[in-house]
């Protein structure tokens, strides 16, 4: 599987999403072994064949890198024509885990994660623990790095309630995360051919707390880790970590002034007026990428500045109501 291999008459076969899910999910465990990057593949089909939720329809690959190794990889399959797609770096209330990485000959997408949202502790700690607990499964006939039951689960269920309150019950997020909870709970007291040979206790529940501990995720999964049985106190946001905090309002925050107004909150008083000037009226290039009515010639960059400065507007006010609940202690 050389570059070589890859160049231009690749970019006459036509292929389904599905098939290219599978088939660059395959090309990056190869990239990365061949460059002695330490990968992992979550979500997504794995995830369905761990019996951890329905088979449904993919549009991307995620996928977790060791930290320090992320840029490598990035640079590794940018040989084979996958390069980040353009993204403008606006304020996030969680720091930025990852980037989205395109090929015009492809019809999916791989996302590169150098940590994942939740995993409050050392990003590289937090990696190892899942690498630790790891196990292969068949993906387009090769062998693929992934963690298993309880690692993926607890990645699974983060990734559900990164934005819980934003949500409601029966929206696909919310869905998927009930999905897990009930399937997990079938699995208690069965074997299963997809738990990492390193486990020292057999009960699937006490696997998925012993990671959350050594991941430093057992406030942000609290709600999944008492789903599942367990006791875990809260900490109130009197004694709460910034990245707790962090997570909380974002979890609840409805809208992505919440993120402008907190860095304009903590802007020295000479910087507020640029910070406020790029949050209504962002430079074209930065626009094309999150609306793609402009990107696509639909409407002018003055319409596409109004109409975000209608939003950003009507997102004040519930923007600064979170902020006040944050900044309680």
């Amino acid at each position: 599987m050389a570059p070589a291999e890859a160049s231009s008459d690749a970019a006459t076969i036509a292929f389904s999403v599905s098939d290219g899910v599978a088939l660059s999910t395959a090309l990056a465990q190869h990239v990365a072994r061949d460059q002695g990057i330490r990968m992992l593949v979550i979500k997504g089909p794995i995830s369905a064949d761990l019996g951890l939720r329905t088979r449904r329809y993919s549009t991307d690959v995620d996928i977790i890198v060791e930290p320090t190794r992320a840029k490598d990889f990035i640079e590794a399959l940018a040989v084979y024509g996958w390069t980040p797609r353009p993204w403008p770096d606006f304020p996030k209330l969680l720091e930025q885990h990852s980037r989205t990485l395109i090929h015009e000959s492809w019809p999916n997408d791989i996302d590169v994660h150098h940590y994942w949202p939740g995993f409050l502790g050392n990003p590289q700690s937090a990696f190892d623990r899942l690498w630790l607990h790891r196990i292969q499964v068949n993906v387009a006939g090769h062998p693929i790095d992934t963690p298993d039951i309880a690692g993926s689960a607890l990645v699974l269920a983060l990734h559900s309630l990164r934005e819980e309150g934003q949500v409601s019950d029966d929206s696909r997020q919310m869905t998927e995360y009930t999905e897990l909870v009930e399937a997990l709970k079938r699995m208690q007291g069965t074997d299963s051919e997809y738990i990492a040979g390193a486990r020292t206790t057999a009960s699937l529940s006490e696997q998925i707390l012993q990671d959350a501990v050594g991941t430093d995720s057992t406030q942000t999964a609290r709600r999944f880790l008492i789903d599942l049985g367990h006791d875990v106190p809260l900490v109130p946001n009197s004694a709460a970590s910034e990245p707790l905090r962090l997570w909380r309002l974002n979890a609840k925050a409805e809208h992505a002034m919440t993120g402008w107004m907190l860095k304009l909150q903590r802007a020295p008083l000479l910087e507020k007026p640029g910070i406020a000037a790029r949050a209504f009226f962002p430079a074209r290039a930065d626009l094309e990428a999150i609306d793609p009515d402009l990107r696509n010639g639909a409407i002018s960059l003055r319409q596409a500045w109004w109409r975000r400065v209608s939003r950003g507007l009507h997102g004040i006010v519930q923007a600064r109501r979170d902020l006040r609940a944050f900044d309680e202690r």
